[in-house]
């Protein structure tokens, strides 16, 4: 983390970097340890973007027994996803580093209703013996804290499903439009949090 923070630094000062990508597997530690938080404080200070997107671990996933790219890409890819976004939520980075904008990339959104009503569930259950750095709900973590999904929206059912979550998971609609007509940035954050839809954003439709 130290070196890495040295790297994040030089690139957002000297190269005008918006911020970093990390990949869901081959960590040492889960992305929501402590182990990580100079990386985040060094963000938050910046003033960019941490980027979780996907990759294809299959036997770090469940998915070593399958024999086409197809399924391991299909379970592998989110999965990841969910370890991390779930690491990081339960272990409170939100909470701890309340400016940093996080961003979890290319797996869309519809899996956020059910993923943090699942998350709830278990919050209100243990959160209190085992999760203590959460404060409140997972859910309510993620309506009030910079995090963002980036979608990409291409056909009309995707479409209906990408509205239906926008309207579950924020608190407000979302603010502004990008890519196709009918497509939206999906924001799982207040209005105040947003990022300006005249920068450059994490969560845009491409």
């Amino acid at each position: 983390p130290e070196s890495a923070v040295i790297e994040l630094r030089r690139a957002v000062r000297d190269l005008g970097c918006l911020g970093a990508v990390v990949r869901t597997t081959g960590l040492r530690l889960p992305l929501g340890h402590k182990f990580y938080d100079p990386i985040y404080r060094e963000a938050e200070s910046l003033g960019c973007a941490v980027a979780v997107h996907g990759t294809n671990g299959a036997d770090e996933l469940a998915s070593g027994a399958f024999e086409t790219f197809t399924e391991v890409h299909t379970v592998s890819f989110p999965v990841g996803m969910f370890v991390q976004f779930s690491n990081m939520i339960y272990q409170g980075v939100p909470a701890r580093f309340p400016k940093l904008r996080l961003a979890f990339l290319e797996v869309g959104s519809t899996w956020l209703p059910y993923w943090l009503d699942r998350m709830d569930e278990h919050w209100e259950k243990r959160g209190a013996i085992e999760t203590p750095s959460l404060k409140q709900r997972p859910s309510d973590c993620v309506r009030e804290h910079p995090i963002f999904l980036a979608l990409k929206p291409t056909r009309p059912c995707c479409r209906r499903r990408y509205a239906m979550s926008a309207r579950i998971i924020s608190s407000t609609p979302p603010t502004f439009r990008t890519g196709t007509a009918s497509s939206r940035t999906i924001c799982a954050t207040p209005r105040s949090a947003r990022i300006s839809p005249t920068r450059p954003r994490i969560g845009s439709c491409t």
